[in-house]
């Protein structure tokens, strides 16, 4: 997967259709729970708890099943995530896990303190969604409802990360993404949380520089 596509997963919280499959074991701690709230994590007390307890993105992988394994113990996980833009496991987001799914909220923050993002998750699909501007304006396009809508994502400067729909709780129809300093341009389709058909990439000049052929989420060829 190219640099391209590593930003998107970035911005868009990891974008997976999650499958059915289970195993006996999950692995997880006890402490700081799902109880947790959007508003929890805004006072900073709960939320260093919460950044106590989180894995690093790191120690999470990604079976083949689509579902997450914590890394040591190659277990299914249960518990909270930390990560950032470049997940660099510093904490400007937090995601919660259990049986491997994304499975509750998914909050993430500027640099400069504001809310960027906050999701809902049930069973790996995306229920609701809200953006943010780094000036503290709600995005008016941001809609997600009972995993129906438009999801707008921005970079600290402002400038749109990503943007496309999703049906079902899984993105779906045409998305965009610009890496972080606009120059150039992804655009493809998903089909039920997975890259189907031509994906194509622009240059600051409109001109498209490469391809790639997916179906159902399998990379075919450039």
């Amino acid at each position: 997967m190219n640099g391209y596509r590593s930003t998107f997963w970035i911005a868009a919280a990891l974008l997976v259709a999650c499958q059915g499959f289970a195993v006996a074991q999950s692995s997880g701690r006890a402490g700081v729970g799902k109880s947790i709230t959007a508003a929890d994590l805004e006072n900073p007390g709960i939320r260093s708890k919460v950044l106590v307890e989180a894995i690093k993105w790191s120690d999470l992988m990604r079976s083949g099943d689509g579902l997450y394994y914590h890394r040591k113990t190659k277990t299914l996980f249960a518990g909270w995530v930390k990560y950032s833009w470049g997940f660099r496991d510093d904490g400007r987001g937090l995601m919660r896990f259990e049986k491997g799914k994304k499975h509750g909220l998914l909050v993430s923050w500027y640099d400069n303190g504001r809310k960027a993002l906050e999701d809902y998750y049930v069973e790996g699909r995306l229920m609701s969604s809200a953006c943010w501007k780094p000036n503290g304006e709600k995005c008016p396009l941001t809609k997600v409802v009972n995993g129906d809508g438009v999801k707008i994502i921005y970079e600290m400067n402002g400038r749109k990360q990503c943007q496309g729909a999703y049906v079902g709780g899984l993105a779906h129809g045409l998305w965009t993404m610009w890496p972080d300093d606009g120059s150039t341009r992804q655009v493809g389709h998903y089909k039920q949380g997975k890259e189907d058909g031509v994906w194509r990439y622009y240059n600051r000049f409109g001109k498209i520089t490469h391809s790639e052929t997916w179906k159902d989420g399998e990379f075919i060829e450039e």
